[in-house]
């Protein structure tokens, strides 16, 4: 079987790769805006401690020069009172950019400066001065002055000062001290979780994928298996009571069911084609025997080819009804009918049959009383198979009984009991199955086609319904109203089966769904 190119491992890992990933970005993100604000904010709190410790030497080289020439010379040399109060490892004074405004906005000194950002600086100053001013350090003309605090009136300030991050936070040499580390940790950090991520993710899609790449081989297998009376060996379930242990136990029960049809299917061929192949056979050893001169061309003969005739015509509509049955084809039309109606016509339908065979046909249910849902030809067809085979079994003088009652669950069933030989118990389930007779010898002349209890159950299906083969409780036919036939023989005579069709119940009154025609 051939897999597909990308298969579920690579994107499960994929998957759990780019998650990862996404919450690095979101987490690595977070952080380097808390970093960065809080570097920033260093670098400009130490870049103003700087700045107020040179402002009283600047105040005093002012005083002592009356000039700001040669400030910046003396700036490069680096004197200690310029060394940076954060401790060790920070860059020295004279590696920053400092620049020195005087208040008019004048740029005396800018050192470090690039022609970018003092195109911007001048910006600055041009359109909000006051602005610019106030975030320096001030300059006063006293030196004994408080660094960075207002001028008096008798006092003006001579310049202000600006050093590293307060001009720009984000060339700060602090902020960018405190930031590498944060990125190469974030980098090695993000790799890191990815690597482990993709392992993790790896590891776990085995786990996931394995069970459906079995599911996969055994789905390939079930396309391709010869089918044997054996039932497929079910897969082993999960350990985990999750999706794929629900799936397992579905793919175990469709493999039992597609197992259990195709045995039914290839079961139903043989059987369709023994039945259809054995009158065939008949007809046809008649035919020639006659053609021999065994059997003479007489009335005899052709009422025998006649018989058999018919009787594969009767097989044929069996199996016609079987399949349109399996395709779903025929449809119900649903009424509410009145079931005491439906058994007696059912039961006036065979009263020549009966009367013929001594046996009578009692129908024990009140008119008006219960209403089904159900279609009346396919209800009359199911009656009538079941009518049939009662019949055919019932002894000379026996009864057979029709009733209706209401089992209390939504469902009206519809008996019909005989005093026949009965079903052995075993067997009472397998009757419902097609070709299934109780004849070791697979008789014809009393067995039928197997067909009928099959069809019969399939329509009960078809409306909602059910049918089922019991043993009736009770004892003998008493109080039951004989309609067809000899009156009931006297003594005790119990019913031996009852077949029942349920059918659910109707909402409305029955209206009428048959011709009520009189009883003898």
């Amino acid at each position: 079987m051939k897999h597909p190119r990308h298969g579920l491992t690579s994107r499960i890992i994929a998957g759990h790769v780019l998650m990862a990933l996404l919450s690095l970005v979101v987490f690595i993100s977070a952080l380097w805006i808390v970093v960065d604000r809080q570097a920033s904010a260093t670098g400009v709190a130490a870049s103003r401690i700087a700045a107020e410790r040179i402002v009283p030497w600047l105040s005093e080289y002012y005083q002592r020069t009356g000039s700001w020439r040669g400030i910046e010379r003396i700036l490069e040399r680096g004197p200690r009172m310029m060394e940076r109060p954060m401790g060790p490892g920070m860059a020295p004074l004279a590696r920053d950019s400092i620049l020195l405004v005087s208040p008019s906005g004048e740029i005396i000194l800018a050192r470090g400066l690039g022609d970018d950002q003092l195109i911007r600086l001048r910006q600055q100053l041009r359109n909000a001065p006051r602005s610019f001013l106030d975030r320096g350090v001030t300059v006063p003309g006293d030196s004994t002055s408080r660094p960075g605090a207002a001028s008096s009136p008798t006092e003006t300030a001579i310049a202000y000062l600006y050093i590293g991050g307060m001009l720009d936070p984000r060339t700060d040499p602090v902020r960018i001290a405190l930031v590498r580390p944060l990125v190469v940790a974030s980098l090695v950090a993000a790799l890191a979780v990815l690597a482990a991520a993709a392992v993790v993710a790896a590891v776990w899609s085995r786990r996931l994928i394995g069970p459906l790449l079995t599911l996969t081989a055994a789905a390939d297998a079930l396309s391709r298996q010869t089918y044997t009376d054996d039932p497929p060996q079910p897969l082993p379930l999960p350990r985990s009571y999750d999706e794929l242990h629900t799936l397992t136990t579905a793919f175990n029960g469709m493999a039992r069911e597609i197992h259990a049809q195709e045995l039914s299917r290839r079961r139903f061929i043989a059987d369709a084609a023994h039945e259809l192949r054995t009158p065939l056979a008949l007809l046809s050893a008649r035919v020639e025997l006659i053609q021999e001169g065994v059997y003479p061309a007489d009335q005899t003969q052709w009422r025998a080819l006649d018989e058999g005739i018919q009787r594969l015509h009767r097989l044929v509509a069996d199996l016609q009804t079987l399949a349109r049955l399996d395709s779903g084809t025929p449809g119900v039309s649903p009424l509410s009918c009145d079931p005491a109606e439906l058994l007696r016509s059912a039961a006036t339908a065979f009263e020549p049959a009966a009367r013929e065979k001594s046996v009578s046909v009692c129908v024990d249910a009140a008119e008006g009383n219960l209403a089904v849902r159900a279609d009346p030809q396919r209800t009359r067809q199911i009656l009538d198979n079941l009518l049939a085979n009662s019949l055919k079994a019932a002894p000379q003088g026996s009864t057979i009984r029709l009733s209706a009652e209401d089992n209390a669950a939504g469902f009206c069933a519809l008996h019909i009991d005989d005093q026949g030989p009965g079903i052995p118990e075993e067997h009472r389930a397998a009757v419902l199955q097609r070709f299934f007779r109780l004849d070791d010898d697979r008789r014809r002349e009393t067995g039928g086609s197997g067909l009928g209890l099959a069809i019969a159950r399939d329509l009960a299906h078809l409306q909602g319904g059910d049918l089922t083969i019991t043993t009736p409780p009770g004892d003998a036919p008493t109080g039951d109203t004989p309609v067809a036939g000899n009156t009931p023989v006297a003594g005790y005579t119990p019913f031996t089966l009852r077949a029942t069709l349920t059918l659910p119940l109707a909402s409305t009154p029955a209206p009428r769904a048959v011709e009520q025609q009189p009883l003898s």
